[in-house]
């Protein structure tokens, strides 16, 4: 057993360790124990804010999920799922012996996918752009054909190869998690970019409508979710809209005939989350009558009953007027302030926004300016209008595409990609195109430097928190990023710097740029459809032995390598040319 005894340290600079019962000491110079104490002071301080917001990331750590690509991927899984369970279908006819299988069951749901695959038809990205549709997506292969194939792979089955195809598949499946994912991401773009629930509920998203309308049992089950995760405000809005909906039903006994949890969802199920998420916020008149509401539909609600009598007896033990319902504000810095400026909640003071002003940037090609919009002078963000044509971004978004897709191609489905960095040996003549764009703005990055490997990247509805690091190459520091919008999405793309308070609308084409290597860009969430952004960032390369941004000017592990004259041979006389 290790343990060790600190001593005050202005009295000895020592520690003395005790190893099983014996004792002896270890003299240590001062500032070695200093050193030490640093060490572990470092490593707190890096746990402490990791836990901060660990929270956060633990839901937001799945954001790939709902990128056009990964959709795609889990729509192409649904489409080999139909095909096979066809196969066993018949399979399991032509063999003598009686099925284990429940066909009928498998029928039903074949055909409900057909169905919605034959509308969709040819136009896939239309159908995976609105939110819902992604939404049911995700919970037709985790509540329906998850479950079916989990009942098939636990019988017998009289096709041998068809059996371990499926077995393979199983893993590429959405699991509790993706689908906790997706219904929370739902449910925070509805509420950070402002959208009425009234038409949301009903599938309805800047006039596009789902291709099925969402159900009681869809609507209670993302209010649920949106309970455990503590917001109960955003929860009760939820429910209500679900109350309403299943009171135009007529029927008391049972809201939908979709079955949650084995059961059929009543009303007594919405009305009893209503009244938790009420009690949770202190409201608890307003949950006494909504318990009230409950026994008049079923007297004889035990639960109900005592509910109410414990709501009541803390109505009359609180002094405190009820305060307002408000939406829960994040613990953590960075997310409260990422909410507040999707949310557009944050107003710039007048000294600051007065300084601001649009101008034409110049070039190096004396003729040609670049229209330029001055978003924050410290730190200093500048957004480029126009900077880029159509032509180079659909060729860079379609070399994105090609890329993914051939990563894609060699993972199971369930390959979660959200972007991808293109090889500086790949030669694109797109590619240099929009680097030579940037290298021809004057005043932005000085030599030496260098850039980075180009980053494509895909964001779906959940948006994107988590810092936009460029690769970071081992040439030096960071002199400033930039980020370039490739196609535009129905309300348009918010890129807000959550430690600048600086929320930017870019378009297509449109190029945002950043000095400070702190100011991490986030996307506030999209209502329809998916952005699509490529990314490079500049980095001071080193002036013979020395690198500006390091304390440690002198790096000896690096040498300027002298020219050589190649020597010419049969085999390399080509590619020597070529490198001259």
């Amino acid at each position: 057993m290790l343990r060790i005894l600190a001593l005050p340290l202005g009295i000895i600079p020592m520690v003395i360790v005790v190893i099983q019962g014996n004792a002896f000491s270890i003299k240590m110079d001062m500032m070695q124990l200093l050193k030490v104490v640093a060490v572990i002071t470092a490593a707190l301080l890096v746990w402490s804010c990791d836990n901060v917001s660990a929270n956060y990331l633990k839901r937001t750590s799945n954001t790939a999920l709902s990128s056009y690509m990964n959709l795609e991927q889990q729509f192409a899984l649904e489409s080999e799922i139909i095909s096979l369970m066809q196969t066993l279908k018949i399979e399991e006819m032509r063999a003598k012996k009686d099925t284990e299988l429940d066909l009928n069951e498998i029928e039903i749901q074949v055909n409900q996918s057909k169905a919605v695959h034959r509308v969709v038809g040819t136009d896939l990205e239309e159908y995976l752009n609105h939110p819902f549709n992604a939404f049911h997506l995700i919970k037709r292969l985790y509540y329906q054909w998850l479950k079916i194939l989990n009942k098939i792979l636990g019988k017998k089955i009289q096709h041998k190869g068809l059996r371990l195809k499926l077995d393979n598949l199983v893993e590429s499946f959405p699991d509790e998690e993706d689908f906790i994912t997706i219904s929370w991401g739902l449910a925070r773009m509805q509420y950070l970019k402002n959208i009425d629930l009234t038409l949301l509920v009903n599938g309805t998203v800047f006039n596009k409508h789902s291709l099925q309308k969402p159900t009681v049992t869809d609507l209670f089950q993302i209010s649920r979710m949106i309970f455990d995760e503590g917001n109960f405000y955003t929860a009760s809005q939820w429910l209500r809209e679900t109350l309403k909906i299943c009171k135009k039903s007529g029927e008391k006994n049972k809201c939908s005939d979709e079955l949650l949890d084995n059961k059929t969802l009543n009303i007594t199920n919405i009305l009893n989350l209503l009244a938790s998420s009420l009690f949770e916020m202190e409201q608890y008149d307003e949950a006494v009558k909504v318990l009230q509401e409950l026994l008049d539909v079923d007297p004889h609600n035990n639960r109900a009953k005592e509910n109410k009598k414990f709501f009541e007896k803390k109505l009359k033990s609180k002094k405190k007027a009820p305060g307002k319902m408000e939406p829960k504000v994040p613990e953590d810095f960075q997310e409260a302030n990422y909410e507040k400026l999707c949310l557009k909640q944050v107003v710039q003071p007048v000294e600051k926004t007065s300084r601001l002003y649009c101008y034409l940037h110049p070039t190096h090609k004396q003729i040609l300016f670049g229209k330029a919009e001055i978003l924050s002078l410290k730190p200093r963000i500048i957004l480029f209008h126009d900077l880029v044509n159509n032509n180079i971004t659909d060729s860079i978004k379609a070399l994105g595409i090609k890329e993914i897709q051939s990563v894609l191609e060699l993972n199971i489905y369930k390959y979660e990609m959200q972007g991808i960095s293109l090889d500086t040996r790949m030669k694109s003549q797109k590619q240099n195109e929009l680097k030579r764009h940037f290298a021809n703005l004057k005043n932005l990055v000085f030599p030496p430097l260098e850039s980075s490997v180009m980053e494509i990247r895909n964001f779906g509805l959940q948006g994107f928190f988590a810092p936009l690091y460029a690769p970071v190459p081992t040439a030096g520091g960071q002199i400033g990023s930039f980020l370039v919008a490739l196609n535009d999405v129905l309300e348009g793309t918010e890129i807000v710097f959550p430690f600048g308070n600086i929320t930017a609308t870019v378009k297509k084409g449109s190029a945002l740029f950043w000095y400070a290597i702190h100011l991490y860009p986030a996307i506030c969430p999209i209502s329809h459809g998916s952005l699509w952004l490529a990314s490079i960032g500049y980095y001071e390369g080193k002036a013979n032995y020395c690198r500006m941004t390091q304390r440690r000017a002198w790096d000896l592990r690096w040498r300027p390598q002298k020219k050589r004259k190649p020597q010419v041979t049969m085999s390399n006389t080509v590619n020597e040319n070529k490198k001259s």
